[in-house]
């Protein structure tokens, strides 16, 4: 028998099956490895020392029994598959780990690395020739070195010579495309969704955004969001406001305020099936973009994490949700970010729950944090380790089932500059006024010189990012 997690055998020495108080038997090895004191299988809390946990004897017993018949794990060369026990009398066997070093020749994963770059700038100079050679009309500007500039239009016919033209454009201009095409696309994605309205599209803005397209704090599972129409308002039928408890208060009605000058980007929803075409004008549009929301990670991660690299050097404000590790560790890097919402809506990170390095010099730090409460104990302790400095409020949107030891977590994070403390309560029926004010109490003791609220009794309006 093996345990769940590190999937090796039990035994009566390092890997010995302990009882979790939640119920689940894990190894002794996983329960002192864990950074936090909860249970690997359910992450539920518990407080006693993972050597002291009682050990499941009925689980011992059956190890002793398995002892004598249970053929070791192998990898049969002459077979190339999982040994047998004919295959440890005949053939030659390796430990998997030692067969899988001699099969993976050194520096396999850095060619491959470097193939997949290079595949990936093909790729772009492939969509920017598709755009050029499907587009009714190009606008030309050149520029001399002497300050001389010419204008002119040239228009997409079957000419060959205008082809190659900019076939050689292409390959020696290292062109990237600008807003005006990016809205002209956009319009072309919404009439192709207003006639196969069943279709998700990405949906980008770069125009200042209006307060109540805010991001969703609890994620695209609560409504997919509606294409914009022809004068940039939602259609009537999409104009309904969503079910309660799907979003808090808007921005407007909170007062919050969002710099009219603010070059901004919204993706609401996208997945691996959206515009390719489109997907790669959001790329190059996210070049200098100051607030960027609404990040969906997990529908494209590769796309989004590229996105992300390519707004880190500017952007200010951001929301992103269902962040894989490379997500956050991007997020964190990024040297002007001054606000951020971070939520969790799968188990993605849970698997192997990363640690958040320290800021990066000449990071600035986070005075302004949103972050859900489901994000792994050791990951959301670790990314509020690196605020520590900096960050003067934090909104810790909390789960509906309670998950965080919050006094703990504060007492870990040694948050000196922190101001103003909001526990936002997702489910209002959930919530008790009684336990709730206990609750604060302890936060409050925890955490000395801080306000600390809470969304429901003291009727905290919600702030955009």
């Amino acid at each position: 028998m093996e345990c769940d997690i590190c999937c090796e055998d039990f035994d009566k020495e390092e890997r010995i099956p302990k009882i979790v108080p939640c119920g689940h038997t894990v190894c002794l090895h996983c329960l002192e490895e864990s950074n936090e004191n909860a249970c690997p299988t359910c992450h539920k809390a518990f407080s006693s020392v993972p050597a002291s946990l009682l050990t499941n004897l009925t689980v011992l017993r059956l190890v002793e029994r398995e002892g004598d018949v249970r053929v070791p794990r192998g990898w049969c060369s002459d077979c190339r598959a999982a040994a047998t026990r004919r295959c440890w009398d005949e053939h030659d066997v390796h430990n998997t780990k030692a067969a899988l070093r001699q099969y993976l020749r050194p520096g396999v994963l850095q060619e491959a690395a470097a193939e997949l770059q290079g595949l990936q700038r093909q790729c772009e100079r492939e969509e920017v020739l598709l755009a050029l050679l499907s587009a009714e009309s190009w606008s030309l500007n050149l520029r001399s070195g002497r300050g001389r500039e010419l204008t002119g239009t040239v228009r997409n016919t079957e000419d060959p010579l205008v082809k190659a033209l900019w076939l050689v454009v292409t390959a020696r201009a290292g062109l990237a495309e600008a807003g005006g095409e990016l809205r002209r696309r956009q319009q072309i994605a919404h009439e192709r969704v207003r006639a196969a309205p069943l279709v998700a599209p990405i949906i980008i803005k770069t125009e200042n955004l209006p307060v109540d397209d805010q991001e969703d704090p609890f994620g695209a599972s609560c409504r997919a969001a509606p294409p914009a129409g022809d004068e940039g308002r939602l259609p009537a039928a999409a104009a309904e406001p969503p079910a309660d408890g799907c979003r808090p208060p808007s921005a407007a009605a909170a007062g919050a305020e969002v710099p009219a000058d603010l070059q901004e980007m919204s993706v609401f929803w996208t997945s691996t099936s959206n515009s390719l075409e489109l997907k790669m004008v959001a790329l190059r549009e996210a070049t200098g973009v100051e607030r960027l929301v609404s990040v969906q990670c997990h529908a494209d991660p590769a796309w989004s994490l590229q996105l992300l690299q390519n707004a880190a050097a500017t952007v200010e404000r951001l929301s992103v949700a269902s962040p894989h590790e490379a997500h956050l560790r991007e997020v964190v890097a990024m040297p002007r970010l001054r606000r951020l919402a971070v939520s969790s809506h799968d188990d993605a990170l849970f698997a192997h729950p990363p640690v958040l390095p320290a800021l990066p010099p000449g990071h600035r730090g986070l005075p302004w944090l949103r972050v859900h409460e489901q994000l792994p104990f050791a990951t959301l302790r670790s990314l509020l380790q690196a605020q520590r400095d900096t960050l003067e409020e934090l909104q810790l949107v909390l789960a509906p089932v309670k998950v965080t030891n919050l006094q703990l977590l504060l007492q870990q994070c040694g948050l000196r500059a922190l101001r103003r403390l909001v526990l936002w309560r997702v489910v209002a029926k959930l919530h008790d006024q009684r336990a709730c004010g206990a609750e604060l109490q302890k936060v409050r003791a925890a955490a000395p010189g801080t306000e600390v609220l809470c969304s429901k009794c003291d009727a905290v309006p919600w702030e955009d990012v």
